[in-house]
């Protein structure tokens, strides 16, 4: 019998309602928030949901979605195929129709220097701001965790970050930095908060993802660092990157990272400087310098 959807929360609560059938723990909260939003748009626009609909009426809404003149629509359909495929896999538990398959580019991260990053992190005005900035690259964190660090994941005794419930649900421990470690001293001081390690403007709430992508916004364009694609997450692709350069062992980064798989932090060996200073191009060769 199909079921009428009348908005898109009411969708992503349903999903929600069905957590107890789905291996939710094979996603992260974004991936899964993102599949539950697209997946009830489908709902809304033939008003039932997906297992009612025949294989025309999905081909039908998914060339409407890369059709569209906009630059999200690549996103948008790859989230729509794969919030199909995991919904009939994991929710109702039956074939799926006929999807097409997603090509994904593998284009390389962008990666910050280190002169970039120093300029970056002073570029802010306002204490907290540089903080978070620094937090993010000097542990590799995703900006998720970031804003869901407390007060006890912070241990100043025995130097460490914890990360709890990273994705994939995992925990992992982390080496806290001790030019962070001063820096944060610093900025508890000042700002006292009480739960979340980088508190909002309202006590007990931690800061938003969006504050934190505006400061990195703004601190790019006062520092004067012009890359394409930038973004709170290159700090982490730049932190992967350093710590090869600084000698530190693929295997020990993918923990760190927290990589489910070696080869989501092997991408980090083709962005490395450091070999190829060594190299000497063939056009240097030419004119004997």
């Amino acid at each position: 019998m199909a079921r009428a959807i009348d908005s898109v929360s009411g969708f992503a609560q349903l999903i929600n309602s069905l957590q107890t059938s789905v291996t939710i723990n094979q996603l992260s909260p974004n991936t899964f928030r993102h599949y539950s939003h697209q997946l009830a748009k489908i709902c809304l626009h033939f008003g039932c949901l997906p297992v009612d609909l025949s294989q025309g009426q999905i081909d039908q809404y998914l060339a409407k979605v890369i059709n569209k003149s906009t630059g999200k629509s690549a996103m948008v359909f790859k989230q729509t195929v794969f919030g199909l495929k995991y919904y009939f896999k994991h929710v109702v538990r039956q074939n799926s129709p006929i999807l097409p398959t997603v090509i994904t580019r593998k284009s390389l991260p962008v990666v910050l220097s280190q002169a970039e990053c120093k300029r970056l992190f002073i570029a802010p005005k306002f204490l907290k701001h540089r903080i978070i900035l620094s937090l993010i690259y000097s542990a590799g964190l995703r900006i998720s965790e970031a804003t869901k660090l407390k007060l006890s994941d912070v241990d100043f005794d025995r130097m460490t970050i914890t990360v709890r419930n990273g994705k994939g649900n995992k925990d992992r421990c982390l080496p806290l930095s001790k030019v962070l470690s001063d820096g944060l001293k610093k900025y508890l001081t000042a700002f006292k908060p009480k739960i979340f390690l980088i508190n909002s403007y309202q006590k007990g709430v931690p800061y938003s993802v969006r504050s934190i992508q505006n400061v990195m916004k703004q601190a790019v364009a006062k520092a004067g660092i012009d890359k394409p694609g930038l973004c709170v997450h290159s700090l982490r692709h730049s932190f992967a990157t350093h710590m090869i350069e600084n000698g530190v062992n693929i295997v020990t980064i993918q923990a760190m990272m927290g990589h489910a798989q070696i080869q989501s932090t092997l991408v980090y060996l083709q962005l490395v400087t450091r070999n190829l200073e060594a190299i000497k191009s063939p056009l240097d060769s030419l004119y004997g310098r």
